[in-house]
């Protein structure tokens, strides 16, 4: 096999079909990262785990202490038979450093990425085809002919699927994997991909992220053999932004540096490959102007000029590797992106002033006065739709444009409609065709009885979710960022904790307005609704848990007593199917109940023997929760669980959704893995009120919302 390329078998891909699932996933297995914690009976009332070197006691309920045969160390055979597969995942990923990350394909689809994911959606049709055999952050895509090349970051240690970095060929029809490149060649994650040449010459360039990044160029991209490392040299010394080709030549962008490539052919037989050569020309910038600390994008004019857009608002216009002219501040701020249309013009994209600037072929300012809405973000990808212009001299623009909120916005404007010879871009329209979370994902909650669930973010940002349109309903944005959710399983209701201390309550049926804002001393980590409704139970910072009662038959609550008793802050509450009890998980492992009726800490256990069940699941320290603690967990490894009947859902620090059966109350248990994430899952939520059994997983940093379907 040629250098550097590696068959499929030798990642623990995903299968692609219509619901996709890891090989991991396929069957129930054990769990692969480390054997199971063991579990120490102490007495006839209790079982005892081991945190952090902490021993962990958990009360065991009645009917398993009366069952003489019950072994917590028992390896249990039985299956996790429901299967679920990847249905649609939420959000788009525009913050990564290299801007070239929205395509269009001749299928009229969208090709992005998230998490791992790479994303081929049709706006028309509101479908998704999904590309699901990378395991790690996506962090790049190139596109040509029939090929896409995708590039991964390196990735966890204690995970069962390949973590290095690496590129991906696949075909975008059939969303097959043509071949694996430099799996074992890269010690960094991959920045930049752009394919050369065309045909049988087609070849691959690739950047990678290291404090000194290398250019690889692969041929033979089509061969059974698998592609070969042509051309291999230090790209730059400094932090690569863009890399940007049309025929054999290529313009990398970073820190400080503009670079052209070519390969040329020496040889006076243009047949003669083995003749061809990697060439390179250092950037000359301008002395009439600072030099710009970051160049971060780069595109080809009609007429074969490269432009340039920098941290300091100028787009630079380059014939060879000499700056000829500079539309100086074209933007405030750094130009996020160039998109070149068929009559020559160009439109840039401000990253930081979120402005849409319009130039012409001959470089002179035609059109200006466009700036994306505040909520929507600024501009990272500019890619054209559609373009016309008429005899009159006016211009038709429809632009998709990606956003440093991860949002993907449909732009259309004209200039110079019916004699309007002014700069002014008229008849500006936006629309939101791929919402996400500008920032970490911090929790993610159903609705009762309905198909949608809320999410939360650090941006402060609200959004109530349709799983079966896969749309926004509404977005609120709070005044600070959102660190928990619930709502009502009795009523229309909802509460949130934000960062601040300030505890939002709401109406669902309100479109998220008219909030009630009640202020807390302390920063919230957590709300839990009684399932009575009568009572909302809310974690701070300061170890806390506040009771909160409904005021008589109104939505209104007023804060009435305090749990206090732990000695970290809590992380999950879980309400007794009676709304008398609660129980709770600190950040330091200890499991509490409390008393409604009491006031205070539920010392006596005993008094727990007649509670039925629990309302939730969401502590992930309970007896039912005993077998999803693997050896090797610290205690934060695993993040979150939610059960629905004999299911029991878990969202760890490795990105993986792993399932068990429900309780998992013995150590040895058999679990399934969904595989979509690459950054630690921060929340997950059975749909319980779905017509189709959905799971919603939240990918915490990658800002990614997975939904996922059984099959």
């Amino acid at each position: 096999m040629a250098e550097d390329a590696e068959s499929v078998g030798a990642l623990s891909v995903a299968s692609t079909h219509k619901h996709p699932k890891s090989l991991k996933s396929a069957k129930s297995i054990r769990d692969a990262s480390a054997k199971p914690r063991e579990a120490v009976r102490k007495d006839e009332d209790t079982v005892e785990i081991i945190l952090r070197g902490r021993p962990i006691p958990i009360r065991i309920p009645k009917k398993y202490r009366e069952d003489e045969s019950y072994d917590p160390n028992e390896e249990i055979e039985d299956d996790v038979e429901v299967d679920f597969g990847l249905e649609w995942i939420y959000g788009y990923w525009g913050k990564g450093e290299n801007g070239s990350n929205i395509h269009f394909l001749p299928t009229g689809e969208i090709v992005y990425y998230v998490a791992s994911v790479v994303v081929l959606y049709n706006p028309e049709a509101q479908t998704q085809r999904l590309y699901r055999n990378h395991t790690n952050d996506v962090t790049c895509i190139a596109v040509a002919e029939s090929l896409r090349a995708t590039g991964q970051a390196e990735g966890h240690d204690n995970t069962s699927t390949v973590q290095k970095p690496h590129v991906q060929l696949w075909n975008y029809d059939s969303l097959d994997l043509v071949h694996i490149i430099g799996l074992d060649s890269f010690e960094s994650d991959i920045g930049a991909l752009a394919f050369l040449g065309e045909g049988d010459d087609l070849m691959l360039a690739v950047v990678d992220a290291s404090q000194r990044p290398e250019l690889s160029v692969y041929s033979d991209l089509q061969s059974d053999d698998g592609p070969s490392r042509k051309f291999s040299e230090v790209a730059a010394s400094t932090k690569v932004h863009s890399l940007t080709s049309s025929g054999k030549g290529m313009v990398m962008t970073g820190h400080g540096h503009v670079t052209l490539w070519r390969i040329d052919n020496e040889s006076e037989d243009e047949n003669e490959e083995d003749e061809e050569s990697l060439k390179r020309k250092q950037g000359l910038f301008t002395r009439k102007i600072d030099r710009p600390k970051d160049v971060y994008c780069a595109a080809y004019a009609e007429n074969g000029d490269i432009l340039t857009g920098d941290s300091d608002g100028n787009v630079m216009v380059w014939k060879a590797n000499k700056v000829v002219r500079v539309l100086k501040g074209a933007h405030r701020g750094a130009v996020g992106d160039i998109c070149v249309h068929s009559d020559g013009s160009f439109v840039s994209g401000g990253l930081e002033d979120g402005a849409l600037v319009v130039f012409n072929a001959d470089y002179q300012l035609i059109g200006a006065g466009a700036t994306m809405p505040e909520n929507l973000g600024k501009i990272r990808r500019l890619q054209s739709r559609r373009f016309s212009a008429d005899d009159d001299g006016a211009r038709f623009y429809h632009l998709v444009v990606g956003t440093t909120s991860n949002n993907i916005v449909e732009a259309s404007f004209n200039i110079g409609k019916d004699g309007d010879d002014s700069t002014n871009i008229a008849e500006v329209e936006f629309e939101t065709i791929v919402q996400g979370h500008g920032d970490e994902v911090r929790d993610v909650v159903d609705i009762a009885r309905s198909d949608k669930f809320l999410s939360g973010s650090k941006d402060g940002l609200l959004v109530l979710w349709d799983a079966t349109a896969h749309k926004a309903l509404w977005t609120v944005e709070m005044d600070d960022a959102v660190n928990a959710i619930d709502a009502s399983k009795a009523k229309d209701i909802f509460a949130v904790g934000l960062e601040n201390g300030h505890l939002m309550i709401g109406d669902l049926e309100e479109n998220g307005s008219n909030l009630e804002t009640v202020e807390v001393s302390s920063s919230i980590c957590g709300v839990a609704f009684a399932p009575n409704n009568e009572f909302l139970a809310v974690a701070t910072m300061d170890n806390d848990i506040r009771v909160f009662c409904r005021d008589g038959d109104s939505d209104k609550f007023e804060e009435t007593f305090n749990f206090s008793g732990h000695s970290a802050h809590v992380k999950h509450m879980d309400w007794s199917d009676d709304s008398l009890f609660l129980r709770s998980n600190s950040a330091d492992h200890e499991l509490l109940f409390w008393s409604v009726e009491s006031r205070g800490q539920v010392t006596d256990l005993d008094q727990l023997d007649d509670l039925d069940s629990w309302a939730s699941q969401r502590c992930t320290i309970t007896f039912e929760t005993l077998g999803i603690w693997p050896e090797i967990a610290d205690g934060t490894d695993i993040n979150v669980c939610d059960a629905n009947g004999d299911l029991l859902i878990v969202g760890d620090d490795f990105g993986r959704v792993k399932l068990y059966n429900y309780p998992a109350h013995r150590t040895h248990v058999k679990s399934k893995e969904l595989l979509g994430h690459s950054a630690h899952v921060s929340g997950v939520t059975a749909l319980r009120g779905s017509d189709v059994a959905r799971i919603v997983s939240a990918g915490g940093r990658e800002a990614s919302l997975i939904q996922w379907a059984a099959i």
